[in-house]
C-alpha cells in the first residue's frame, strides 16, 4: 500500500512539474526577446517635402510574420509607400496596410513567401516614406509603431520594443544673423593623448535644435560628445554612429522646448583621442552644422567650424643636463632637462618629486629650493620615463661680488668691456641677474651687457648690481685724445732737421753736376 502510495505521489508531483513548466517556458519565449525597431529621428523636411524614414532592428532575429500600425499626426504628414530595406529578406514579403475606404497607409506587415522564417541581422529592414504637407504648421512630429505584432516560426508571439522616430517641419528664416560658432582646444597633441574640445556659441541663442555632422581625419578618433554646462537640464544630446565602423559621426542638442544659452557658454564638450600609432603632422576635426531650428521652427545656417590639431612625435625619453647639483641652503635653482625627441611642443606635463624635502624641495615647474644641509634626490617623470639627479645642499656662502676691467683710464670714443667676478668661485652659479649704472652718463656710459663708453673728459664710477642688492664699483678716467702743438720745440728740432738734410741733398747734387 506504502509503494502505491508513493507512485500516486510522484506522478502527481510530475504531473504539476509538466503543467506548470511549459506555460513559464512559454511565457519567457514571449517575454525574452525584445527586439527594438527603432525610427529615423529629427528628419528636418520643408512643406510639401519627401523624405524617407528608415526603420532599423537591433539584433538578428528569426520571425514568420510581422505586423503594426502606424501612428502619426495625418493632418501635417502623409505617408506616401513603404519600401524595403537594402538587406531585406528575399523570402520575405512586404505590403502596406490602408483603410478601406481611402488610400491612407495605416500600418504594413511582413510575411514568409515560402513558410520559412524571415532571418535578419541587425540593419535596416524598411523605409517609410512620407511627405510634410503644404498646410502643415511648424514643429515636431513623431511617427510610431503600434499595435505591433511579431510571431515566431511556432506562432509564438515576440514582444518588441519599438523606438519612434520624428520629423520637424520647418522653413528657411533669412531675416535672422546666423549664429557663430567657435571650437577653444589644444592644437599640439601626443599619439594616445586624450583632450577635451569645448564648442561655444558667440551669441544668445533660443533654439529648438542643433543637429551637427563630425568629420575628422586617420588617427583622431571622437570618445564622446557630453552636454556643455550652457545647457540647460532639460536638454540632452543624442550621439549618432557611424553603421560600419560604430564611431561617432554625429550629435543632436535637444529638448522638450526652446532651448536658452548665453554668449560663451559651452554647448558640448567633446573628448577627442589621438591613436597610440598616429603617425606625426597635422590633424583635423570638423563640424558641420546640418540643422539649426530656432525658437519660431525656422532652420538657420551657421558657418562649419574646425580645430587643426598637430600631432607631435611620440616621447622617447626624458634626461638632466646634469646628474649632480651642488647648491648653497636657501637658494633657488630650475631643473635643466632634455627630453628625446627635442622637438615636442608643447611640452608634456612632467611630475616632480624630491626623495627629501627636509633637504630640497620641488615644485611643479622644476625649481628646487635648497631648505637644509644634506643630499638628496630629484626625480622628473614623464609617463614611464623618468630622469633622476642628485643634489647636495651646504651651507650660503658669503657672496663678493668683484668688477675686473682691463684699463680704467680711457680716451674719449673708446669702450671697455666689465667682467664680474663672484668669490668665492663656487658660488658663480647664484647670479640671477646683474645691473649696470654709471654715476656720470655725461662722462661715460654703460649697458646692458656691461660695455663701457667713454663720452667726456673726468671721472665716474661704474657700478654692477648683482641680484638687486650686492653692488661693487669701479672709478674710470676719461681724457680727450693727445693732439700733437706745432710750437712744441720737438716738433721744431724735427722740422729744422728736414730742413737742413733736403739742404745737404740739394748742394751735394749741385756739386757733382760741376765735376
Amino acid at each position: 500500500m506504502k509503494t502505491k502510495t508513493r507512485k500516486m505521489l510522484a506522478l502527481i508531483i510530475l504531473t504539476i512539474m509538466v503543467l506548470t513548466i511549459v506555460p513559464i517556458t512559454k511565457v519567457l519565449a514571449e517575454t525574452d526577446v525584445k527586439p527594438i525597431f527603432a525610427i529615423s529621428k529629427n528628419i528636418i523636411m520643408k512643406r510639401d517635402e519627401t523624405s524617407t524614414l528608415d526603420v532599423s532592428v537591433n539584433e538578428k532575429l528569426e520571425f514568420i510574420s510581422f505586423r503594426t500600425n502606424l501612428k502619426y499626426d495625418a493632418n501635417a504628414i502623409e505617408i506616401t509607400g513603404i519600401d524595403e530595406g537594402e538587406n531585406f529578406p528575399n523570402n520575405a514579403k512586404l505590403k502596406a496596410i490602408t483603410q478601406e475606404m481611402g488610400e491612407k497607409i495605416t500600418g504594413l506587415e511582413i510575411t514568409s513567401t515560402n513558410g520559412e522564417p524571415i532571418a535578419i541581422n541587425s540593419a535596416r529592414l524598411f523605409g517609410i516614406n512620407v511627405k510634410a504637407k503644404d498646410n502643415a504648421n511648424l514643429g515636431k512630429y513623431t511617427i510610431n509603431l503600434t499595435q505591433a505584432e511579431l510571431l515566431s516560426d511556432d506562432d509564438e508571439k515576440i514582444n518588441i520594443t519599438p523606438q519612434p522616430g520624428s520629423i520637424i517641419i520647418t522653413e528657411m528664416d533669412n531675416s535672422k544673423d546666423k549664429p557663430e560658432f567657435k571650437m577653444i582646444y589644444t592644437e599640439k597633441m601626443f599619439p594616445g593623448e586624450e583632450q577635451i574640445i569645448s564648442v561655444l556659441a558667440n551669441d544668445k541663442l533660443n533654439f529648438r535644435l542643433i543637429s551637427s555632422l563630425l568629420s575628422y581625419d586617420d588617427g583622431i578618433e571622437v570618445v564622446d560628445v557630453k552636454k556643455g554646462n550652457g545647457l540647460p537640464d532639460d536638454a540632452e544630446v543624442v550621439l549618432y554612429h557611424d553603421g560600419i565602423s560604430g564611431q561617432i559621426n554625429g550629435f543632436d542638442i535637444q529638448g522638450k522646448g526652446v532651448i536658452q544659452i548665453d554668449p560663451n557658454e559651452e554647448l558640448v564638450n567633446i573628448t577627442i583621442k589621438t591613436s597610440e600609432n598616429a603617425t606625426p603632422g597635422n590633424g583635423k576635426i570638423g563640424i558641420d552644422w546640418n540643422d539649426i531650428l530656432n525658437q519660431d521652427w525656422n532652420e538657420v545656417i551657421a558657418d562649419d567650424i574646425s580645430a587643426n590639431i598637430q600631432i607631435m612625435p611620440e616621447l622617447k625619453g626624458i634626461e638632466f643636463i646634469a646628474s649632480r647639483i651642488e647648491i648653497s641652503r636657501g637658494t633657488e635653482f630650475k631643473m635643466q632637462y632634455k627630453l628625446t625627441p627635442e622637438n615636442i611642443s608643447p611640452l608634456p606635463k612632467i611630475e616632480w618629486i624630491t626623495a627629501n624635502k627636509d633637504v630640497a624641495t620641488v615644485d611643479s615647474n622644476g625649481i628646487v629650493t635648497a631648505v637644509g644641509v644634506g643630499e638628496t634626490t630629484i626625480t622628473a617623470k614623464v609617463g614611464e620615463y623618468t630622469a633622476t639627479a642628485q643634489i647636495i645642499v651646504t651651507e650660503k656662502p658669503t657672496i663678493k661680488p668683484i668688477i675686473e676691467i682691463r684699463r680704467n683710464k680711457l680716451v674719449v670714443g673708446e669702450t671697455e668691456q666689465i667682467n664680474v667676478k663672484i668669490e668665492p668661485e663656487d658660488a658663480a652659479n647664484l647670479i640671477e641677474k646683474i645691473e649696470y649704472s654709471s654715476s656720470d652718463p655725461t662722462i661715460a656710459t654703460v649697458d646692458e651687457k656691461g660695455i663701457i663708453k667713454a663720452i667726456n673728459p673726468g671721472k665716474v664710477k661704474i657700478n654692477a648690481i648683482i641680484n638687486e642688492k650686492f653692488v661693487s664699483e669701479v672709478e674710470i678716467t676719461v681724457t680727450n685724445p693727445d693732439v700733437p702743438n706745432t710750437g712744441d720745440s720737438s716738433i721744431t728740432l724735427f722740422i729744422s732737421i728736414m730742413l737742413i738734410s733736403f739742404a745737404g741733398i740739394v748742394w751735394l747734387t749741385i756739386i757733382n753736376k760741376k765735376k
